[in-house]
């Protein structure tokens, strides 16, 4: 009866703060929702990257389905961990075809903690 019961929570605080069942929400809590408004704003991500029916750049890899694209890109990293990683350290792993340096070295100390785990659910809702 508990296991039943903790399970009911868990679903229920699940939903309430918009995770799991494909929300975007990354595993640290970020909001796909503010996340948009990082990656629109704050961010500047809009200048250089291109998402379908949000931004037009070119200067950097394409993210209308980096969600899924990612977790393909190194082997053995999912795409939270990847996506992260290319936020923090973008010079750990640089798309083919892109040059290295052009992504900001410094928006992992740019952002808050919150700001950053939004975003990335953001980008991990991109399928």
């Amino acid at each position: 009866m508990k296991k039943v019961l903790a399970a009911a929570l868990l679903t229920v605080a699940l939903a309430a703060c918009g995770g799991g069942g494909g929300s975007g929400a990354s595993s640290s809590g970020g909001s796909a929702a503010n996340g948009k408004t990082v990656f629109t704003g704050t961010g500047g991500c809009i200048v250089c990257h291109a998402v379908q029916g949000v931004s037009t750049g070119t200067i950097g890899p394409e993210l209308s389905k980096i969600a899924t694209v990612a977790a393909t890109r190194k082997p053995g990293m999912d795409a939270e961990a990847y996506i992260r990683e290319s936020l923090t350290s973008p010079s750990a792993y640089v798309v083919s075809g892109f040059p290295d340096g052009q992504m900001p070295a410094d928006l992992g100390t740019r952002l808050s903690k919150a700001q950053l785990d939004d975003l990335v659910a953001y980008l991990l809702s991109l399928k």
